[in-house]
């Protein structure tokens, strides 16, 4: 699964990335769920506005829909992730 996050802040965003990422190691107890990144994609910025990208690996598809329930619970808590966009991509065709 890819999380593709945007906003126009580029620090406001890669410290969410971050936060989000240690989030869902955190819940992520039984460790089925392996977590990559975040990272840049390879177009990093278009249009004044900056991407990051952190991608969700499990055997089963249940596993990722659990966590994103989980980490959609703690954006929408969370008012730092008021001024992104947060998409969620459960087969992502290419790599951001």
């Amino acid at each position: 699964m890819a999380v593709l996050m945007t906003g126009a802040d580029e620090v406001r965003l890669a410290t969410a990335a971050e936060y989000l990422k240690k989030y869902a190691v955190r819940v992520n107890t039984g460790e089925e769920i392996q977590v990559i990144g975040p990272a840049s994609p390879s177009v990093g910025k278009v249009n004044d506005v900056y991407r990051k990208v952190l991608y969700l690996k499990s055997r089963e598809y249940k596993e990722l829909v659990w966590i994103k329930n989980h980490m959609e619970r703690y954006i929408e808590i969370n008012r730092g992730f008021a001024d992104m966009r947060i998409q969620f991509d459960f087969n992502p065709m290419n790599i951001f």
